[in-house]
């Protein structure tokens, strides 16, 4: 099925690389720059990052509407939506999507749904000011 709802897009200066983030959850920084979920499950996301700009480029980010997202495991069609944090080496999940449990913040509501690791689906996003109970 074809969705149409015409995404809001912001752009910020991106704080590090994020070529490898495309259709990732992003955060707001204390400089006022787009970077990756960096800290825990618990960080409050901006949007979700729509283009691979790397450090001081424009980071294009949907703050509402429809998207992509990279999701980090299954994720059910019209569940909440929240940031992965990993505390690995590499960051390769963190800003993943997964489903959202109590005490994080969902970012989006999953439209279509996931099977695996690493697939993509369309979200719808919203900004989630009150942690999931």
């Amino acid at each position: 099925m074809a969705y149409d709802l015409d995404p809001q897009i912001m752009t910020l200066e991106a704080a590090v690389d994020l070529s490898a983030k495309q259709y990732y959850f992003v955060f707001l920084d204390t400089d006022g720059k787009a970077n990756y979920i960096d800290t825990n499950d618990n960080q409050n996301a901006i949007g979700v990052l729509q283009n691979t700009p790397t450090a001081g480029q424009a980071a294009a980010i949907c703050v509402g509407g429809l998207s992509k997202l990279e999701v980090n495991a299954a994720v059910a069609e019209g569940a909440p939506v929240a940031p992965n944090f990993t505390t690995a080496t590499t960051n390769v999940e963190s800003g993943r999507g997964q489903s959202g449990v109590a005490g994080q913040f969902a970012g989006a509501r999953a439209i279509t749904a996931a099977t695996a690791q690493g697939d993509i689906i369309t979200v719808l996003v919203t900004y989630q000011t009150v942690a999931l109970a």
